[in-house]
């Protein structure tokens, strides 16, 4: 059982808000349950007054409203005693087999969602962008908008009934193939719709906006797919994937590919390590290491012969410019602050408002180019320091790595268990940056919706077409951060062997759940396959107003933005913001109030038979149950997916009558934007706790 008992949720060092705190509290005392919390934080924000020099105070107390509003609107209920103000986590995150607890758990998580996404809708520039969307203009001598693009419910009804109308079972699945005929579009940039002239990107971005929960942008790697039926007129779609970059830590699935001290040491250990387990494993740790260092730029650091030869002396050295160069950044950083400068922006887009400054615009993007140097340079130096330690120990074991005595030798001291689990770390991060994606998007639109089209969605995913494109469009990338690493351009194999997600609901996932696609040639089969649960921590929950309240708390608070987006500082800055902004605020066990206890599903999908140990660094090849290298069997292999779809989903959802019904029921002006108070929740699954868009 979860720990559901209230945790004190109170600010420190608040100054002279503590008079608005104390009225809050009478106020929350005396609105028990009330559905109207929210409009009175809110309220309560509004009417703050200002103090003389109170800013940080003013700036903690803001932040935790914000937060505290941001919480009671995930479910979290609010408790008053002996003049504090506790919080209790939601009811819904207990797991539960009831079918109607389940709908109310999924329902209660889209609402804590939709505040935000409520919010983005309401920017001018989200309204312009609906309004020219779904404005008719002329195309190929027809009036077309948007809404061309929507399946008419009707006539999609009226054609799988007739395929279920045929006269036996095998007349049935020939018919229902042939009732919608998807196909993936990869969106790429300026490509338009040929059959209304719409950008792509464009067509995707409304897509999207119709789902009932908001998105949030990250950087990185990133492919973006429409899903088209060219059954009916404009190609109505289907759906909408995304890939984005693969999230950094999950122990459940990096178990299962064997990235975990566990996973290494247990197999090392384990009385079925054969021979060529032994050598195999050995030649990843030492093919590791050597390649690791040489991806390094290390002449600034140490001279050859301590690097072939490094003593305990060098560690100590090493971590001693990792620390002076640590000071060295935060001090630039102090010093932008001191001068307005946002480190977050390139130098090369600033308008900086330096008119009343002391320094000229030269010296201030000196500074920029001197901060970003000396965080590459501390991390050249902590990466190089554990890689030498790596090697001191393995230079002083006595027997032989390549041999099931040597890894056992290894493994059997901290310092060897902590060297396995450097090259582990280090092979991991070359593995995860190019070689494995998240499916971020992934579900459909109505009235494909209703007839499992979330499924099609997934299960076109991890056909070849996605392997070939991410090929082709990743040929040519240029690792920045390995690039900058080393000093010199670095460019690695983009073969894509793994995908991996989540489900949104942690009592379920109705979309990912037994999606199996069998290989005829081979007898394999390539599926989602439950991995474990994530451990519940994220920001997804927090709007983008308390995210900014937060970080300019913890700005002037530490007289620095230490969190800018860049490598070096740590994953997943966006948590990291609200982690450091409310450990500023001061509350109790901050960490409890980012655990939003919603384990989500953590689904693996290896798209070879050799996946795991291709991450591993064990094989060069990945042996891909599909051919993705011959256009021909790549489109067969994909139309193969989707006739298995049409007749292992489809052909059942089509018998049902009431599913037809509501196909011919479904009225696409509840969907269109412009219409919001009418919009439903149009999504199947939502997966990981980012997004991104084109």
């Amino acid at each position: 059982m979860a720990d559901d008992s209230p945790y004190i949720f109170w600010p420190q060092q608040i100054g002279p808000y503590e008079t608005e705190l104390q009225r809050l509290l009478i106020a929350l005392d005396d609105n028990r349950g009330s559905a109207e919390i929210g409009h009175l934080l809110t309220q309560h924000l509004h009417n703050l007054p200002d103090y003389p020099q109170a800013n940080v105070p003013r700036l903690r107390y803001q932040a935790y409203l914000l937060v505290m509003r941001d919480l009671l609107r995930q479910g979290w209920t609010h408790v008053c005693r002996q003049g504090r103000i506790y919080l209790a986590p939601p009811a819904w995150t207990e797991p539960t087999n009831d079918p109607e607890a389940i709908r109310t758990h999924k329902m209660a998580i889209r609402e804590s969602l939709s505040y935000e996404r409520l919010t983005q809708l309401t920017k001018p520039s989200v309204r312009r962008f609906v309004q020219d969307m779904e404005r008719q203009r002329p195309f190929n001598g027809q009036m077309v908008s948007i809404r061309s693009l929507f399946a008419d419910g009707t006539q999609l009804a009226h054609d799988l009934a007739a395929a279920i109308n045929q006269p036996d079972d095998l007349a049935q699945k020939q018919a229902i193939r042939t009732v919608i005929q998807p196909y993936l579009q990869l969106v790429t940039p300026n490509s338009r719709c040929c059959h209304t002239g719409l950008l792509l990107n464009d067509i995707w971005r409304y897509m999207r906006y119709t789902w009932s929960i908001p998105y949030n942008s990250t950087p990185g790697r990133n492919m973006f797919y429409l899903v088209r039926d060219a059954a009916r007129s404009y190609h109505p779609v289907i759906g909408i994937a995304a890939l984005g970059n693969s999230m950094v830590q999950i122990s459940a699935r990096d178990n299962v590919i064997g990235w975990t001290p566990q996973a290494i040491f247990e197999r090392i250990k384990s009385d079925t390590l054969t021979d060529e387990d032994v050598q195999t494993i050995a030649q990843m740790l030492t093919t590791t290491l050597r390649t690791a260092l040489d991806d390094l730029a290390t002449d600034d650091l140490i001279d050859s012969h301590e690097l072939s030869y490094p003593s305990d002396a060098t560690l100590i050295r090493l971590q001693q410019i990792v620390d002076a160069s640590r000071a060295q950044r935060l001090a630039l950083l102090q010093e932008r602050r001191a001068i307005g400068r946002q480190p977050t922006i390139p130098t090369n887009q600033l308008s900086l408002g330096l008119e009343d400054s002391p320094i000229s615009l030269e010296e201030a993007v000196t500074i920029e180019q001197k901060s970003n140097e000396v965080l590459f340079l501390a991390k050249r130096a902590q990466i190089l320091r554990a890689l030498l330690s790596v090697r001191i120990t393995i230079d002083q074991l006595t027997v032989d790595i390549a041999s099931r005595t040597g890894l056992r030798t290894l493994i059997g001291s901290e310092r060897g268990r902590q060297a396995v689990q450097t090259l582990i770390r280090e092979n991991k991060k070359r593995k995860i940056g190019i070689n494995m994606m998240d499916i971020i998007i992934c579900g459909a639109i109505p009235p494909y919706n209703s007839i499992l089209g979330g499924k099609l969605v997934s299960m076109l995913m991890i056909g070849p077409q996605v392997i070939s494109d991410y090929r082709e469009k990743y040929a040519e990338y240029i690792s920045h951060i390995a690039s900058q690493m080393k000093q010199g351009y670095i460019s690695r194999k983009p073969d894509l062997v793994f995908l991996g997600t989540t489900s949104l609901y942690h009592v379920g996932s109705s979309q990912y759940n037994r999606i199996t696609i069998p290989i005829e040639t081979n007898g394999a089969k390539i599926s989602y396959t439950k991995y474990g649960k994530t451990v519940g921590f994220g920001s997804v929950y927090f709007s983008g107003e308390t995210v900014k309240a937060l970080n300019e708390l913890q700005t002037q608070v530490r007289e620095a933005t230490l969190i800018n987006n860049r490598f070096g500082e740590g994953v997943n800055p966006k948590l990291r913001r609200v982690s450091t902004g409310m450990s500023d605020i001061g509350l109790e066990n901050s960490d409890r109030f980012t655990n939003h206890r919603s384990k989500r599903i953590v689904y693996g999908i290896p798209l070879g038979k050799s996946s795991y140990a291709y991450l591993r660094g064990e094989t060069e090849d990945p042996q891909y149950f599909f051919d993705v290298f011959d256009s021909s069997e790549i489109n067969a292999s994909m139309k193969y997916i989707a006739e298995h779809w049409a007749e292992r989903w489809l052909l059942m959802r089509a018998k049902n009558a009431s599913v037809l019904d509501e196909i011919i029921l479904y009225n696409i002006e509840n969907i269109l934007l412009s219409n919001i108070p009418k919009t439903e929740d149009t999504t199947t699954e939502r997966t990981l706790s980012y997004e991104v868009l084109p």
